[in-house]
């Protein structure tokens, strides 16, 4: 768990690097868990899924769970109700298993 925390550290202000630097330390977080045989659940956005077929394949080989974070990481509250429904639809035909090959 150390080793989670440390790669998080994030200190900067700028809400552009803070959200690069965490996709950045999702695929060491995940090698870091399939380290120790110990899985997680990783709520994905499905703009990321969409970039990153190859990192998502590989975190539900190690038995990671993979949940829906909707399309665009918006605030949903904010949102209508067909609004809402696009973002879960669309990343569901991502993240769900039944839909990848």
């Amino acid at each position: 768990i150390k080793e989670i925390f440390e790669i998080c550290n994030i200190n900067e202000e700028n809400p552009e690097e803070i959200w690069n630097k965490k996709i950045e330390t999702l695929t060491k977080r995940s090698e870091i868990l399939n380290k120790y045989q110990a899985q997680a659940t990783f709520f994905i956005g499905g703009c990321w899924a969409d970039d990153n077929e190859i990192t998502l394949k590989r975190m539900v080989e190690h038995g990671h769970e993979i949940a829906n974070h909707g399309y665009f990481h918006k605030d949903h509250k904010n949102l209508n109700f067909e609004q809402n429904k696009s973002e879960i639809e669309n990343t569901s035909k991502i993240v769900n298993p039944k839909n990848r090959s």
